[in-house]
């Protein structure tokens, strides 16, 4: 019997299933070690460890994003082993050189708000992420999403084991901070066993080029995504607030930027399928990235800005101030940015970098405005306020591009979304009562599988 080939969206949907499932259990076990970490370190300490920590979220999707990224480019149009060796080698190299500039950077950055011992193990941190980023690279270009999501899992798995060792022997912020290195290097000695074969020989000098100018295109959209999600986190650390409002919005920002590690799971199957789709085939496969993604991130965001109180402060500290009118706002924020993550990634797809650069650039101007003044009138809820601003005006100006570029890919059928305001409706009348919500939260996770299983069978 002949097997029939999966169409463009089934692997979207199967792959986006493995990276969905691995996003989720590296969003628990993060939100834990977090949630932990709130309990071990001071206040004081804690800020100073998520600020960091949003460094290396920043430094980490720059890491992964920009030259794994046309690595993964690549190796989806080379069939040709010996070309994809000679990529391998370069990204490693690139990776290399791009880990230490980094470093540097990050080590200048963290001496405004950290110790020495905090920044010099921060940029250790970031130069290992960087390295190891080669590996989920060669893996998605591959088309092996399934090790891929396995090796996401074991880099986290590693990271909480040995920093809550770490911060149980000494309560410093740099000692949960250095268990982000551990992770990175499991990964990269991953990678060095799957692709070792492929590092003997040298390195092509006509190919620098061409590699370096992709990357430099893919890094700078890249960054700028990096650069708004942890904007709002740096100033909470870098403004004049209480330790425990500060520690609480970080906190919050945790969980609510669980959309955006949605749409980087969406976005990675999305990008080699992008690379090889024909001009007629783009807007199709970028409407249904846009639907997975909010199939699955929408009811997710809705939960979490409902949360009752009650719920809330049985996981997390009660001085943590304000949450609770945090939540909402940073909610529809990692949603925002999410889909911002996944529009920006079928620009890189099809080679479209200066579109996604201008708009991003004027929407960045926007939010640090937005944050800054949302600051003065509100203080820290009014600052969680400016930074959904922030995200909404970027998600909106390349949602606006994206709809003429690839006409009718903006679309969603009416028949989900209005069950979608049913849903999110029944979850808002639910909030008070904690009983009432869980199981509307159930509800909804089960229409969320069978959306997607719905997906997973369309031709």
């Amino acid at each position: 019997m002949t097997a029939v080939a999966a169409s463009p969206k089934q692997e979207l949907v199967v792959g986006a299933g493995w990276l969905t499932v691995s996003t989720l259990t590296v969003g628990g076990l993060n939100y834990g070690y977090a949630l932990a970490l709130t309990h071990l370190l001071p206040a004081d300490r804690y800020a100073q460890f998520a600020a960091a920590q949003a460094l290396l979220l920043t430094a980490g999707t720059v890491a992964s994003a920009s030259i794994p990224w046309v690595l993964a480019q690549q190796l989806a149009r080379n069939p040709d082993p010996a070309d994809r060796a000679a990529l391998t080698r370069m990204a490693l190299l690139g990776n290399c050189i791009q880990g230490l500039l980094a470093a540097a950077v990050i080590l200048a950055v963290a001496q405004s708000f950290a110790d020495p011992q905090t920044s010099f193990t921060l940029a250790v941190c970031v130069f290992l992420i960087f390295v190891s980023s080669t590996t989920p690279g060669w893996l998605q270009g591959q088309q092996r999403f399934g090790a891929l999501a396995a090796v996401k899992v074991v880099e986290v798995l590693v990271k909480c084991a040995a920093g809550l060792v770490l911060a149980l022997a000494t309560a410093t912020a740099a000692a949960p901070l250095g268990a982000f290195g551990a992770g990175a290097a499991v990964v990269l000695l991953f990678g060095l066993g799957w692709f070792r074969r492929e590092l003997s020989g040298g390195v092509a000098l006509s190919r620098i080029g061409s590699l370096w100018r992709d990357t430099l295109g893919v890094a700078s959209v890249q960054g700028l995504v990096s650069v708004l999600a942890a904007l709002d986190v740096v100033l909470v650390a870098v403004l004049p607030i209480a330790s425990p409002a500060a520690a609480g919005y970080q906190a919050a920002m945790i969980v609510a930027r669980i959309p955006l590690y949605l749409a980087t799971a969406v976005a990675m199957v999305a990008l080699p399928l992008a690379v090889r789709a024909a001009a007629g085939e783009a807007a199709r496969q970028y409407r249904d990235a846009l639907r997975l993604y909010a199939v699955i991130a929408v009811p997710f965001a809705v939960m979490l800005s409902t949360a009752p109180e009650e719920l809330v402060y049985l996981v997390l500290p009660s001085q943590f101030a304000d949450i609770t009118a945090i939540l909402p706002y940073a909610a529809a924020s990692g949603l925002m940015l999410g889909a911002v993550e996944l529009i920006t990634t079928f620009y890189q797809g099809r080679g479209l970098y200066r579109p996604g650069l201008v708009r991003q650039l004027l929407a960045a101007t926007l939010s640090v405005a937005a944050v800054l003044v949302g600051f003065r009138i509100g203080g820290i809820v009014g600052l969680s306020a400016g930074a959904l601003a922030g995200t909404a005006a970027t998600a909106g100006l390349l949602l606006a591009d994206s709809g003429k570029r690839w006409p009718g890919a903006v679309h969603l059928p009416l028949a989900g979304l209005g069950l979608s305001l049913v849903l999110a409706a029944g979850l808002v009348l639910a909030a008070g009562n904690p009983i009432a919500w869980i199981g509307g939260c159930l509800a909804t996770s089960v229409w969320v599988a069978r959306q997607v299983l719905v997906l997973r069978a369309a031709p």
